[in-house]
């Protein structure tokens, strides 16, 4: 053979063998004829757009809505053990006591600071300071007689010098008795300010004093179960020293990542049905919180649900698959599952055209019941073979019976 007519025949091999086949309708037919010269029966479906929601498909962990790690906010030595591993508790149920003995101490020496200062003004206990006018304290009443008394003297004594009766030194004697009574009189104002303020302080340590008592309870923040515990009775335990790990199941969070191809279709408030492997039960959830970001490593879209779990069946920790349903409509150009066959893992589908046969490799998106979308390969009203796949092949005379 020369050279010549073998190119030719590679040239022949090469375009038979790539995408859709393409041989002409004539040479289809002789081949078709070849093979027992009767068409085969097929029954076949056109490749339709239609408007379809998408459904993506994610997996995602399931976490605690709220999880925390309970620490005390005191020095102390454990007392009781009021929880333990598995317990469900409430907000604000006690889950430890810490000794409360030395915190006692302190709220008395506290109260009785302040009961002492509050006495100094006259005051019962809860009657507020600022309401008592400095005038009307003892010390500055007393303070305000003597200097009025000195001012009376004074002018007694000065008068009497004017008649030439008193002497000098006697003026100078009251005058200075009186400047001493003004000086006395303005400290006694400052005094009672002053214990006013000591007042305030005196109350707030025992605020303080009482916190701390109550501190000695180590309560939960939130309602749910015990994960783990840290402590035991006797022990000492320091400050922001971890007791319990506190974690919230109902509702649960599902954490997924989306592709990004179908970042356009997620929005919160899309409801998300999920299940988990081991059990028969499906689960529904609602995207509460969407990344403003696509990843840029993985390429994804981070998202959250919320799960009701009212029913105590899912636990944090759980690998989740998920299904969001898109509310956005897409046109997408759809096959029947049945016209699409696999071969050594490329997908193909049969067109036919003039009663003959072409092999067509596709490229498959999503499943919508019982279609594929068909990304590349196809076009739009191509008619596809959906019966007998495995006796055609490029080339075979068909004769479709229904459609």
């Amino acid at each position: 053979m020369s050279n010549r007519s073998l190119l030719v025949v590679i040239s022949l091999v090469l375009v038979g063998s790539s995408g859709c086949s393409q041989q002409s309708a004539r040479q289809a037919r002789a081949a078709g004829e070849g093979r027992g010269g009767k068409p085969l029966p097929v029954t076949a479906t056109p490749a339709k757009l239609q408007s379809e929601r998408r459904t993506i498909e994610v997996t995602g962990t399931l976490l605690a809505y709220e999880s925390v790690v309970v620490s005390s906010q005191l020095d102390g030595v454990v007392s009781k053990i009021l929880a333990d591993l598995g317990d469900r508790v409430q907000q604000d149920k006690p889950l430890a006591e810490l000794d409360r003995a030395e915190f006692e101490i302190q709220v008395k020496q506290a109260a009785a600071s302040l009961q002492q200062a509050m006495a100094r003004l006259g005051l019962k206990s809860g009657e507020d300071p600022q309401s008592v006018a400095e005038e009307h304290t003892v010390d500055v009443m007393r303070a305000q007689a003597a200097l009025d008394e000195a001012g009376i003297h004074f002018r007694r004594v000065k008068d009497l010098h004017e008649l030439q009766i008193g002497t000098q030194q006697a003026v100078d004697q009251a005058d200075a008795a009186l400047k001493t009574a003004q000086a006395n009189y303005r400290a006694s104002i400052d005094q009672v300010r002053t214990l006013k303020a000591q007042i305030e302080q005196y109350r707030a340590a025992l605020e303080l004093a009482k916190k701390k008592l109550n501190d000695t309870v180590l309560r939960a923040p939130f309602a749910g179960d015990v994960q783990q515990r840290f402590i035991s009775p006797g022990q000492y335990l320091k400050v922001q020293e971890r007791a319990f790990s506190l974690v919230q199941t109902n509702p649960l969070r599902l954490r997924a990542e989306v592709a990004e191809r179908f970042v356009r279709s997620i929005r919160e408030g899309q409801e998300v049905k999920l299940s988990v492997e081991g059990l028969k039960d499906s689960f529904t959830a609602r995207i509460t919180r969407v990344s403003p970001a696509v990843t840029e490593q993985s390429r994804t879209l981070l998202v959250e649900a919320v799960v009701d779990n009212s029913r105590r069946l899912l636990r944090p920790g759980l690998f989740a698959r998920a299904l969001i349903v898109s509310d956005h409509m897409e046109n997408v150009l759809l096959a029947p599952a049945s016209a699409v066959i696999n071969y050594y893992g490329i997908n193909k589908v049969f067109s036919i055209a003039e009663g003959t046969v072409r092999e067509c490799p596709v490229k498959l998106g999503d499943r919508f019941g019982e279609n594929f979308e068909i990304l590349d390969g196809i076009q739009r009203g191509e008619l596809l073979a959906t019966s007998n796949l495995e006796k055609l092949t490029v080339g075979t005379a068909v004769q479709v019976t229904s459609k």
